[in-house]
């Protein structure tokens, strides 16, 4: 790990600490996670449009949801991986 150094932003006179690395990573775990909830409750939501079931067709929107949902859950397992190593 890479030592912490001082940065000084505009308007403050006292240096802060930048160095943690992972905070980005986390809050992006945090979205991908917040944006996968919504995206399931649109999905359990009754559409006249969607056919009943698991394995039931569903509608442009709903269909996108869950190609949504498979694209965020790559994305969150790519940033775990890369938080482990």
């Amino acid at each position: 790990m890479r030592p912490k150094e001082d940065v000084t932003s505009r308007g403050h006179e006292k240096p802060w600490r930048a160095g943690v690395p992972q905070r980005d990573q986390f809050q992006q775990l945090q979205a991908l996670d917040d944006a996968i909830a919504w995206r399931r409750a649109r999905i359990t939501a009754p559409c006249p449009d969607c056919e009943p079931g698991p394995d039931g067709r569903r509608c442009d929107d709903h269909a996108c949801d869950l190609d949504l949902i498979a694209a965020y859950k790559q994305m969150a397992n790519a940033t775990i991986k890369n938080l482990s190593t």
